[in-house]
């Protein structure tokens, strides 16, 4: 009947919106997992966005609040599970950082 098409049709459309939505999710947080050569720079780059006169005791929190973020976040898409997992690598660096202060920022 055309009830049962036209449900049928509402249920893969939005089968597709939820596949479409984990994809954009992944892509808008590529960078949290990518290596550290690519991570670190552009994590740097962000703050200096978010903070233009920051101070190091700034710096200091952002990289403390980064490592939550880092060990907790997931990825929806098996393509990005397995080309950013850099997560846990990025979060131990930046614990590095913290242990050893230098002018990272």
């Amino acid at each position: 009947s055309t009830y049962i098409k036209h449900r049928e049709e509402l249920r893969q459309s939005a089968e597709v919106g939820a596949i479409l939505n984990e994809i954009l999710c992944d892509a808008d947080l590529a960078n949290l997992g990518s290596p550290w050569e690519v991570y670190l720079p552009k994590m740097t780059t962000y703050f200096h966005e978010i903070f233009p006169n920051s101070t190091p005791e700034e710096w200091q929190t952002y990289l403390e609040e980064q490592i939550p973020i880092l060990r907790q976040h997931h990825y929806y898409t098996s393509a990005a599970q397995k080309r950013f997992h850099h997560l846990r690598e990025n979060a131990k660096r930046i614990e590095e950082m913290i242990s050893k202060p230098q002018s990272n920022s």
